[in-house]
């Protein structure tokens, strides 16, 4: 069997963070967001205005990129994985800002990373108003990171808040159009021992969810949502209820097949759920008095318990 901890990744070091954070600001008497473990971080900015930020990358699917000379997606999954985690606090992504370090850079590659940021801002609603581009070969060799930065603004009534989740209520899931931005180096392992190909399909980018959530939260009352990250549906999800409640999922949903491909490779099915989306990139909370007419993609998967 083969799993995360073979690829460099500890799960277990991961889910240890935001304790280490806040153990150390409270060490240092220094003050921090009450949200640190969290998708993005609320603030209240003047009377009736927030603003939340998140800050995330594109990580190790960005190997693949460069073994397939492909970039023109990469920027879609950086803005993607930032926006879907300002919307788990209830305001939608306004701003946005890029880092992008690298060595050797040519300037074609360079205008399609650029390109695929541009076109994420686009389907997101953000401007994107800057960012920092470090070329530092002794650091980077022939490697590119990105990381991006976004920012959302609403009012006190758009905040979604976990502590209004209750037992009972439904958890529903939206698809995923595939790997999106988390599991890769496991998935550069397979490659790697042969054991998985490398092909285009892999370099799909990470789903925006900002229209749909829009569209939803028009029809529904959501309380919480939680983006589908490292960690899978299950740990992500228990990011959204209260610490007092859990999650009870029903697995009803249809995986899509290149999960089953690469649990074929030999990954344990608990692993597979610990580490990818399996299918379900974003998903809410809803009341469960709530009418459940849902648009026919769309599926409850769990409940709180």
């Amino acid at each position: 069997m083969v799993d995360y901890k073979d690829s460099g990744v500890d799960l277990e070091f991961a889910q240890k963070i935001p304790a280490i954070v806040k153990g150390l600001l409270k060490q240092q008497g220094v003050s921090g967001g009450s949200n640190i473990g969290g998708f993005g971080a609320a603030i209240k900015l003047a009377e009736d205005m927030y603003v939340s930020m998140a800050c995330d990358g594109v990580g190790t699917k960005l190997i693949l990129a460069q073994k397939l000379g492909k970039y023109d997606t990469v920027g879609i999954d950086l803005v993607a994985m930032n926006v879907n985690d300002i919307l788990c606090t209830g305001l939608y992504p306004k701003y946005f800002l890029d880092y992008m370090g690298f060595g050797d850079m040519e300037e074609d590659r360079f205008k399609q990373i650029l390109s695929g940021i541009i076109q994420g801002c686009k389907e997101s609603g953000s401007q994107l108003i800057g960012g920092e581009s470090a070329q530092m070969t002794e650091v980077y060799g022939d490697k590119i990171d990105l990381v991006g930065f976004s920012m959302g603004m609403g009012r006190k009534k758009d905040l979604l808040n976990r502590s209004k989740v209750k037992e009972g209520d439904r958890i529903v899931g939206l698809p995923s159009s595939g790997l999106h931005s988390n599991g890769f180096s496991l998935v550069n392992l397979l490659i790697e021992k042969g054991d998985f190909p490398l092909g285009d399909e892999l370099l799909i980018p990470t789903k925006i969810y900002v229209k749909e959530f829009k569209r939803l939260r028009k029809r529904f009352q959501i309380k919480a949502a939680a983006h589908i990250t490292g960690g899978g549906v299950h740990e992500n999800l228990l990011r959204a209820v209260p610490p007092s409640r859990g999650i009870k999922l029903h697995y009803n949903w249809k995986v899509p097949e290149i999960f089953k491909r690469i649990q074929a490779c030999g990954v344990d099915k608990n692993e597979m759920y610990r580490v990818f989306n399996m299918g379900i990139g974003f998903a809410f909370i809803l009341s469960g008095g709530e009418s459940t007419t849902l648009p026919e993609e769309y599926k409850i998967i769990g409940e709180v318990i």
